[in-house]
């Protein structure tokens, strides 16, 4: 719901919604539709996108969490120059994986001496970047070709990186579809985001006792709405 700017008409014309969200934690496909309900399509079998994208920055030398930075430094590299895997590249299998993504960089820069990395360094932080943006760029493909979704939609943390909110945009555009990305000011803190979205929601908010609820941080986003 944090993809969603809270006018009365917000939801109009939006279902059913293909929604990615991506973050250090999360890293899912769901299918919402207009009475709000929530269906997985795909999710994560090891890390989450953006821990795979602080843990690559680390390594890259980059203070944790770093995939904000990281993208800054591969601003003008050649995203090309390394090849780093794809999980499932050439199948419609649902299910995101990027553990060995962080593996192979790992392996990469155990290869390279310490000029190699500097004079890389862009295109090392370029190639690592896309290689897990492409990855959820093709698993959400996949997921618009399974159904005829009116709109799509990103959040998260990660949904701030210009790359990604790019490429969904245009894939969004070129099917004639809503693309909705959250605001950043609605992506980067948790709370934030679930209280924007007890705003939005009318047909929830301001209905619960406050005292009664429990806390379950480990909940799927299918359990929780």
């Amino acid at each position: 719901l944090s993809t969603f700017d809270g006018t009365r008409d917000v939801f109009s014309g939006v279902f059913p919604h293909l929604g990615l969200l991506v973050s250090g934690g999360n890293t899912v496909l769901f299918h919402m539709t207009e009475d709000r309900s929530i269906e997985v399509v795909a999710e994560t079998m090891d890390d989450a996108a953006g821990e795979a994208l602080d843990k690559g920055a680390k390594l890259l030398g980059i203070a944790y969490p770093g995939g904000a930075e990281l993208e800054k430094r591969a601003i003008g590299g050649n995203a090309s120059a390394f090849t780093f895997p794809r999980a499932f590249p050439n199948r419609r299998e649902m299910r995101f994986s990027f553990s060995g993504l962080k593996t192979s960089i790992l392996y990469t820069l155990n290869k390279m001496s310490d000029e190699e990395i500097r004079t890389g360094y862009t295109d090392l932080c370029s190639s690592y970047q896309t290689a897990a943006m492409e990855q959820l760029v093709a698993k959400t493909r996949h997921a618009l070709d399974m159904e005829n979704f009116a709109s799509l939609g990103l959040s998260g943390g990660v949904a701030n990186n210009k790359l990604l909110r790019s490429m969904l945009g245009e894939m969004a555009e070129e099917r004639g579809i809503s693309f909705l990305a959250a605001e950043p000011h609605h992506t980067g803190d948790n709370a934030a985001m679930i209280a924007f979205a007890a705003h939005v929601d009318e047909m929830g908010a301001g209905k619960s006792e406050s005292e009664l609820l429990t806390f379950q941080p480990s909940l799927r986003v299918d359990q929780v709405v």
